[in-house]
């Protein structure tokens, strides 16, 4: 039996007006966001499909595992750098380590070095000090040698004199000054120079007849300077004629009467300085036999005694350098 509410048109009009008014009443917002929504819920499931559906699934897990693979890829890129960084903390901890024993090394070897060079230095040294002794010990010999084995001049520190005689008459008296060699070799160049000085003597006018301070006792060029040889042990005389009435007026205290001289000469010895003597004697005490001295038979006597200086060898006479230059 058929339905009567849905054959009746009379019933259908009702319902058909009631939904009319109910979309008539719905705001205009409402109706075109449901109508949006049935077009997309019609037209989405029409036009993805399944397959569709499936590509897409497919493609999101590829993008996921993509995106897992580079984050596997770079946490293997981060282990690599990390292992690089290691290796290189390893390799400069190692550099430091070898810069480390290679500066140890070098203070050593510059500790070594400097203790090698202290040692050089101290041997260079001793062994300086060895040959300035051998050189001073040969030196000390040598000189040993030459100052016993050279001549040594010195004067014998008096003479004597003999009368000149001229038409019955003494005129002069000539002095003998000895040089005497007590060097076991002789000399070599010897030159010798005599010199004579009366001094007056004269009390009113305080005259003492001393020789004057720093009296420089140069050649008065009375005696002719001679050349000498003079063997080991040996002696040769100088002379010089002093007129007879000087060694009056000695006698009556009127004058003083000086004689003094030098000689240079060299030893044999290679390389030695040139050597000097010098003397000087006042002749004293003159005495006669008879009141006129000129008389041939009067005994003259005369004392001989060393002057305040000049009586000196070598380096002690204080003209030694012009005495000894040039010879």
């Amino acid at each position: 039996m058929p339905d009567q509410r849905s054959t009746n048109p009379e019933n259908h009009k009702p319902a058909q007006s009631e939904a009319s008014q109910a979309e008539v009443s719905a705001p205009i917002g409402e109706q075109h966001t449901q109508t949006a929504s049935q077009y997309c819920h019609s037209t989405c499931n029409k036009n993805y499909s399944e397959p569709a559906l499936e590509k897409i699934r497919a493609g999101e897990s590829l993008l996921a595992w993509v995106g897992v693979g580079g984050i596997i890829v770079n946490i293997v890129i981060a282990c690599i750098y990390f292992g690089q960084l290691t290796q290189m903390r390893h390799a400069t901890e190692a550099a430091t380590q070898s810069a480390a024993m290679a500066a140890w090394g070098l203070v050593q070897s510059e500790e070594s070095a400097y203790f090698t060079l202290q040692q050089m230095e101290a041997q260079s040294k001793a062994q300086q000090d060895a040959a300035d002794a051998s050189e001073r010990a040969a030196k000390t010999a040598r000189q040993a040698l030459t100052s016993v084995q050279r001549a040594f001049i010195a004067f014998s520190g008096s003479g004597n004199e003999k009368k000149v005689i001229k038409d019955g008459k003494t005129t002069d008296l000539t002095l003998s000054l000895p040089w005497i060699n007590g060097g076991d070799t002789q000399t070599r160049g010897a030159v010798s120079q005599i010199n004579f000085l009366p001094v007056p003597v004269n009390v009113l006018l305080h005259q003492s007849g001393d020789l004057p301070s720093g009296f420089s006792f140069p050649d008065e060029g009375y005696v002719k300077p001679r050349q000498f040889f003079i063997a080991a042990k040996g002696n040769a005389i100088a002379t010089e004629t002093i007129p007879i009435y000087e060694f009056y007026l000695v006698s009556k205290k009127q004058f003083r009467l000086y004689t003094w001289g030098w000689i240079t000469y060299h030893d044999i010895f290679d390389g030695t300085p040139t050597h000097l003597t010098e003397f000087c004697d006042e002749l004293v005490n003159v005495k006669s036999s008879t009141p006129d001295m000129t008389d041939p038979s009067a005994e003259i006597t005369v004392d001989w005694e060393f002057c305040e200086e000049h009586n000196c060898s070598d380096e002690e006479c204080r003209d030694y350098k012009e005495k000894t230059e040039g010879k």
